[in-house]
């Protein structure tokens, strides 16, 4: 479990193993014909461009990988053939940098890689020493590129529709962390303190979890399916805010006196929440194919706890109460439907891109 909250989906572990792989491949491959600054320059490339795969599925990865492989070449034709033209070089090298960091800022997340490491090979063209000719640093260069390309998605490709599965249960397991940190609070005899001193930690993690894209990472975005791919995206930026919701109406709750019945309500709405979440983690690590993620025992505690809430408006319960239980008893039954809808995206066989 270490693994999967410093590494969801082993990502980083197995990017740094094809990366390394790479490298040692091209180093075999140049060390005896073009050691020195050849096998150097050449396992420069090949690290950066298994850095730069950036993409939610295949097709984008491959092209991102394409795209820097382009400039590194390009960035390697500047370096190499300015190296006596000083003045031209600064010139240039100015240009490129104001270029590199104009795309990072304005084409986002695929593109922050490969615009910084094209500076950097630049640079290192430009003092390689004149051992060899300049079309034999370009050679070196192509080929460590090609090494990259292969090894990632010919020898080791990313199987997408295993990749999703292993992410959704990655996000059910970090999703149950949060659910039982705010279950943890209902039943405290200090709720006030309690929540004061982790709805901050509950809201970073909420942050992280969204950051990680982990619904999002391996889902095809052709035209044909833009539309359904758009309003799984818009679910999933609303069941951050409706967690976010629910993390705010326990906090405020807590500084309120309430029912024992509620209490006891809001706690076994929950443990049925974390109990659906769990579920669907296993059911998604079972592989099972007939055997679906129960939603009645969730249904039938936000029922009773609705009624048990009409019960206390009637007896005189606070207005702002009646607020934060309404936010709350939402929070808990939208939620529950996103979760089905995220469960049912898995079982639609042709939109998971193999």
């Amino acid at each position: 479990m270490y693994l999967i909250n410093t590494d969801p989906g082993y990502e980083r572990i197995k990017q740094a193993f094809k990366t390394v792989l790479s490298i040692v491949l091209v180093v075999a491959i140049f060390v005896w014909h073009f050691s020195g600054p050849g096998v150097l320059l050449a396992g420069f490339c090949t690290a950066a461009l298994s850095i730069c795969h950036e993409g939610e599925n295949t097709k984008q990865q491959m092209i991102s990988m394409l795209i820097a492989a382009l400039c590194f070449v390009s960035a390697i034709c500047i370096g190499v053939l300015l190296s006596d033209y000083l003045v031209w070089f600064y010139f240039i090298f100015v240009l490129v940098c104001f270029l590199a960091f104009y795309v990072r800022e304005k084409y986002g997340p695929r593109y922050l890689s490969f615009p910084i490491f094209s500076l950097l090979i630049m640079l290192i063209s430009f003092n390689l020493p004149n051992v060899f000719k300049p079309y034999v640093y370009l050679m070196i260069a192509l080929a460590g590129c090609s090494v990259a390309f292969i090894v990632n998605f010919c020898l080791l490709p990313v199987n997408m529709k295993l990749q999703l599965k292993h992410n959704y249960k990655v996000f059910f397991y970090k999703y149950d962390q949060i659910v039982v940190l705010l279950l943890n609070g209902v039943s405290k005899a200090k709720k006030e303190d309690y929540y004061r001193n982790t709805f901050l930690k509950i809201d970073s993690l909420i942050d992280k979890l969204r950051n990680e894209r982990l619904l999002t990472k391996g889902l095809p975005l052709n035209v044909n399916r833009r539309e359904r791919m758009t309003q799984n995206v818009v679910y999933q930026y609303e069941l951050f805010k409706l967690l976010s919701m629910i993390n705010e109406s326990l906090m405020l709750l807590s500084t309120h006196k309430l029912d024992n019945n509620i209490i006891l309500l809001q706690k076994k709405v929950l443990k049925n929440l974390s109990e659906i979440v769990m579920s669907a983690m296993n059911l998604l690590a079972a592989d099972s194919k007939t055997e679906t993620v129960s939603f009645d025992c969730l249904d039938a505690s936000l029922a009773e706890f609705k009624k048990e809430a009409s019960k206390s408006i009637g007896s005189g319960i606070n207005s702002i109460s009646i607020v934060f239980l309404s936010n709350f008893v939402f929070g808990v039954t939208r939620t529950a439907l996103i979760l089905g809808k995220q469960l049912e995206l898995l079982k639609i066989k042709e939109d998971i891109e193999k």
